[in-house]
């Protein structure tokens, strides 16, 4: 699923953007220095989600995203909760946390947590011609 999203043409159909969402303010958080937004997709896509997103005060990044996706995967799946958080490194935000709850039919509760940590990165050096 992410290698078929990361498709540019895809990509776009699954964009947080007002292409593909409707997004109403909820409240400004001062403890997390956010704007909290609540999204509502735009189409039946089953790959955007219904939720809440919080932007960074300073950044105007997504910092959080919390929700579930618009439809289910599966005839197995009740129900799919997920946060992803999103944090700087430099003047880049990169994920940090993914947690993601799933009720399921017959194997009871799956639960996902997934940190990411000692990001590096470096220039890469333009093919000559």
């Amino acid at each position: 699923v992410e290698r078929e999203n990361a498709r540019e043409s895809v990509r776009k159909q699954v964009d947080l953007s007002r292409r593909n969402y409707q997004f109403t303010f909820v409240q400004y958080d001062p403890a997390a220095r956010a704007y909290i937004f609540a999204v509502e997709p735009r189409s039946a896509n089953p790959y955007l989600l219904r939720g809440k997103i919080w932007i960074n005060d300073q950044a105007f990044a997504v910092e959080r995203i919390e929700g579930e996706p618009v439809r289910r995967h599966s005839v197995f799946v009740r129900q799919t909760r997920f946060v992803h958080e999103f944090a700087p490194f430099g003047e880049f935000w990169f994920p940090v946390r993914h947690h993601s709850e799933t009720d399921l039919r017959l194997f009871g509760r799956a639960v996902l947590d997934i940190r990411y940590f000692d990001y590096h990165w470096e220039m890469q050096k333009e093919a000559q011609p």
